[in-house]
């Protein structure tokens, strides 16, 4: 774990860290905690490093590298036994001392001003003296600080080279080899690569076909734009960073509409804005995604700490009812596979399909195997070919399965009458009795048949267990591994894991029922979920674990809570 003041570039060394452990072929998990402000509060980056993979982080560290002087107070008791404390003791008021670890105090501001001329290369300083603690070679890293700093220029590369070089040299002269832990490179590496969910998400979209993105900019789904927007060139992809949530919604929409691939992307108080005009694309039937990245509110609340506090506010956002999709990932891979179905659940259904994700996922990186996308289709539903049109085209058109056949702007013999007013099958505005019922009716038909061609849910692991831990969203990723820790204490515990929140997983009635336990685990006050499952399953969940302080659950904080309540 690296710690530092916000402003201080406890990114850099993080990133640079995870890119020499992947160098190793080595798995990777990290997430980060910081302040929502710009400058001064504490940050730390934490970053789990294995020969296997890993789905999830926690709060026990091998390694602290403080580069401030709040880290080492607030951690300190977080290092494990054995574990090593970096620390710069002019940075630290007060001694230093837990008798179970290795403290290594390293002059690190000094040395960045003597090599660079400023104190805050202190973090190159630290990651070399981490990297020689590690026992890991110096050169891997030094050609990182040539990628890393190169567009700045020969001097500054030189002078970071400097900084790592003395840091790595200094642990080599002053410390005996005393730390137990070691960085070496896998002989068979499986090929890999290192992101976060949101960017996860852009690459299923761009496999799904996507060529629009708009957003303004909002914490914690700012990536989503930044990934789209790396990657525009050479995607043909219209990337739009607009100036309010509004524009955001209705270009995506307007996207859609005239027949493109097209996705939005915010976070909560953003969400809010757009709710009347995603009231819109359920009335005129405009397939569109956006994204949802929760942090907590309500209002500011903690925005750049995760959350999942807006379930509720997704499935019944905008006025009246009209049909919507809600999914939600569980890990960067699902972000990936269930981005690229997205789209074609918009356009198949034509209606808004809103993947809700959290910062946790949104902003946590994780390595990935090669992804296999050989089996992904693009499928845009009864989307006509002009000389699939007929005279007595009607867009609103009653059908069996609430779907009707879709033209878009500029096909000939098409139908183009998009009002917002409730209207005919021929999408003229109507106010009869009769019409409004029979084409309302249709419309609302589509929650039947999309729920009847959704997979059911699945319980994950041994279908006898104790426990059954019931959750939704990223709360997989420190589920799955609460569920290895349960077992060391003699525990059997499985998961219910439910992606499809509206209309809710079909088969969750079922496998509650051979469920012994039940126990929820949400990111929220209400247990949003157990609501839902209460509210469509019948089934009112009494065991919970609820954490609502804006910090992502841990697997252990998760096993410790549900030894509580098997206690009881």
């Amino acid at each position: 774990m690296i710690g530092g003041k916000a402003g201080e570039g406890i990114e850099v060394p993080g990133n640079m860290f995870a890119k020499l452990a992947m160098h190793a072929g080595l798995w990777l998990n990290s997430t980060q905690e910081f302040y929502s402000v710009i400058k001064g509060y504490n940050n730390i980056n934490q970053i789990r490093v294995s020969e296997n993979p890993v789905k999830s982080h926690n709060n026990h560290y091998d390694l602290v590298l403080s580069i401030d002087d709040e880290t080492v107070g607030r951690y300190i008791d977080d290092i494990v036994p054995g574990g090593g404390l970096v620390y710069d003791p002019s940075l630290v008021s007060g001694e230093v001392k837990r008798d179970d670890i290795n403290l290594f105090p390293v002059p690190m501001v000094e040395i960045a001003k003597e090599k660079v001329g400023l104190g805050l290369a202190k973090n190159i300083v630290g990651i070399g003296v981490c990297m020689a603690l590690l026992d890991y070679e110096i050169q891997p890293l030094l050609d990182l600080i040539v990628k890393t700093f190169a567009r700045k220029g020969e001097d500054i590369v030189n002078k970071n080279i400097d900084a790592a070089q003395a840091g790595y040299n200094y642990v080599k002269e002053h410390f005996n080899r005393e730390f137990n832990y070691q960085i070496r490179p896998l002989k068979e590496p499986v090929k890999k690569f290192f992101v976060n969910g949101n960017q996860s998400i852009v690459f299923g979209a761009i496999k799904a076909g996507l060529k629009f993105v708009s957003e303004y900019p909002m914490t914690p789904s700012s990536s989503v734009l930044h990934s789209a927007a790396k990657h525009a060139q050479q995607y043909d992809i219209s990337v739009n960073h607009v100036e309010d949530e509004l524009s955001a919604i209705n270009m995506a929409i307007g996207a859609g509409y005239a027949g493109v691939r097209s996705m939005a992307a915010t976070s909560g108080g953003g969400f809010a804005l757009m709710t009347e005009a995603i009231g819109m694309a359920g009335m005129i039937e405009a397939p569109v995604v956006i994204v949802e990245v929760q942090r907590p509110g309500p209002s500011t609340g903690l925005p750049t700490r995760s959350g999942q506090g807006d379930l509720r506010t997704v499935m019944h956002a905008s006025q009246g009812e009209f049909p919507r999709i809600v999914l939600s990932p569980g890990s960067h891979e699902e972000a990936f596979y269930m981005a690229h179905e997205a789209f074609n659940l918009a356009e198949k259904y034509q209606c808004p399909v809103i993947l809700l994700t959290e910062k946790y996922l949104g902003e946590g990186h994780a390595t990935l195997p090669f992804l296999k996308t050989d089996h992904l289709t693009v499928d845009r539903g009864k989307l006509l070919k002009e000389d699939e049109i007929t005279e007595d085209f009607k867009r609103y058109k009653s059908s069996e399965d609430g779907i009707p056949p879709r033209s878009i702007p500029g096909q000939k013999g098409g139908a183009h009458c998009a009002t917002t007013y409730e209207h005919l099958e021929s999408g003229y505005f109507t106010e009869e009795v009769e019409p409004v019922k029979k084409i309302y009716a249709r419309r609302m038909k589509k929650m039947e048949t999309i729920e009847k061609n959704l997979p059911s849910v699945q319980i994950e692991g041994d279908a006898d267990a104790e426990v059954t831990i019931v959750c939704w969203g990223a709360t997989y990723m420190p589920a799955s591994e609460a569920i290895d820790l349960l077992a060391k204490d003699g525990i059997t515990a499985n998961m219910l894991h439910i992606k499809y929140m509206l209309p809710l997983q079909p088969g969750v009635l079922e496998a509650l029922e051979q469920c012994k336990r039940p126990i929820l685990v949400e990111s929220n006050y209400n247990a949003q979920l157990g609501g839902v499952i209460a509210e469509k399953a019948g089934v009112d969940i009494q065991s919970k674990i609820l954490d609502y302080s804006g910090r992502p659950f841990t697997p252990d904080q998760i096993a410790e809570e549900i030894k509580k309540l098997t206690k009881k």
